[in-house]
């Protein structure tokens, strides 16, 4: 079981490190993955050769740390003797740079998003391209798939003077030269062109499939959670959710966020082999806890509703607060948070805030039809709001008198006219509570 779990630990880890954009910002610590990983690959050659030799006795080895000899080496090899190897990762150490250089202070191109001539982040990833397209032209895969992402991604200038699309069709074709040569993040973006189609290319779910497949084959966690996706729904081949289960728990267990959001789903819509409630609890608090948007506005209305042990209104507060940013759930995250505070809050900053989140999700709310039943909901928060936040400015300031006019409604509330709901169905609007306690007039 310790050989085992070492290998899940360094295969989790490799994961994380490959696919880094796959992961929210600030949840990865490559240092400290690299130490753990570099200690438990000690542990293991140390297993193997005792049951190669059959003796316990730990071999001799040496950790090189990286040395400006190494590096003058490898830069020789890449220039003098052409090499591929050597070019591929002169391009990934300065594409490192480059990332680490880039920060959201300063002024960058809009085609790439890196920084403008003369900054660090910009230098570093012109050498970055340099030496990937160099190591690309001698069919070097890795280097096909980074140069031809990077040209993939590239983006017209707003005001229409500069076209990349001559560059995002050379970018597709790295990518389908990286694919055929067994590259598995080529593979997977292969997935990803033939799913949405492309300016080049059609929309074709059985492709799709295929190049999904070619990558979850190498246990890429994307792809896996795609592939999961695709069987569940039966797009590109015959719907299986067997199969959609273990693709998604393939990649659940590389720690992927959205296959780990998406074992909750399964378990909720009660048709897949996530039984167990708390299962399907792990998996969902997993993915909440890499800030997956829609992991934590779930588990923030189940802590809401008292259905997590040892987890504090507090906590579904600070996930509402996580989740307002992300466009798709805004509106709810808004309400949410606002009729939280009205019910628990009694701290006039928060109700403060609270209120100037109840007025914008009512903003928002009238240039998006599909909430216009929660406007009511709106004016009630408010009203609740406001009254608290009346009540607390007494307590704070006793010897002064405060009159607060009525609460203004946040708009003018449309009829519902959607199917009945009864007083104990969930909320409409889809925040997770009863609709007595929620929006209803």
């Amino acid at each position: 079981m310790k050989i085992l779990s070492a290998l899940d630990t360094l295969r989790d880890s490799g994961n994380r490190a490959a696919h880094p954009e796959e992961y929210s910002p600030g949840t990865l610590d490559f240092p400290s993955m690299a130490a753990k990983g570099l200690q438990l690959a000690r542990e293991l050659l140390e297993h193997l050769n005792w049951l190669r030799t059959g003796r316990s006795a730990t071999p001799k080895y040496e950790v090189i740390e990286p040395t400006l000899h190494i590096q003058r080496d490898l830069s020789y090899k890449a220039i003098f003797e052409e090499d591929a190897q050597s070019r591929y990762t002169l391009g990934v150490y300065f594409k490192e740079n480059a990332d680490r250089e880039k920060s959201d202070y300063g002024l960058h191109r809009f085609d790439d998003g890196y920084g403008a001539a003369g900054m660090l982040s910009r230098e570093a990833i012109d050498q970055a391209m340099h030496w990937f397209k160099c190591a690309a032209e001698s069919d070097h895969p890795g280097a096909q798939y980074e140069y031809g992402a990077y040209l993939f991604r590239l983006k017209d200038n707003p005001d229409g003077t500069i076209s990349r699309r001559y560059d995002r069709g050379r970018g597709e074709r790295y990518i389908w030269w990286a694919c055929n040569a067994g590259h598995a993040d080529a593979q997977a973006m292969m997935g990803d062109f033939f799913f949405n189609g492309t300016e080049h290319l059609d929309s074709d779910y059985e492709r799709a499939r295929e190049h999904y497949q070619e990558a979850a084959e190498q246990s890429h966690p994307r792809a896996l959670a795609q592939l999961g996706r695709m069987h569940e729904h039966g797009l590109g081949g015959p719907k299986d959710l067997k199969k959609a289960f273990e693709c998604s728990l393939r990649a659940a267990e590389s720690g992927f966020p959205q296959a780990q959001y998406h074992l909750y789903a399964l378990h909720r819509q009660g048709d897949a082999f996530v039984g167990e409630h708390s299962t399907a609890l792990h998996w969902l608090t997993a993915a909440a806890g890499q800030r997956h948007p829609d992991a934590m506005m779930a588990l923030a209305g189940l802590i809401e509703d008292k259905k997590v042990a040892n987890r504090s209104f507090a906590d579904a507060q600070h996930f509402y607060e996580q989740c307002i940013n992300t466009p798709h759930l805004r509106v709810r995250a808004l309400y949410a948070y606002a009729n939280l505070v009205a019910t628990h809050s009694e701290d006039l900053l928060e109700l403060e805030s609270a209120r100037h989140c109840i007025s914008q999700c009512a903003e928002e709310i009238q240039t998006n039809p599909q909430y216009h039943f929660s406007l009511s909901g709106c004016n009630r928060i408010n009203s609740v709001l406001l009254n608290k936040q009346a009540a607390a400015m007494s307590r704070e300031f006793p010897n002064f008198r405060f009159q607060f006019g009525a609460a203004e409604p946040a708009q003018r509330a449309l009829d519902y006219t959607g199917p009945k709901v009864g007083r104990n169905d969930p909320c409409p609007c889809g925040k997770g509570s009863k609709y007595k306690h929620c929006c209803m007039r």
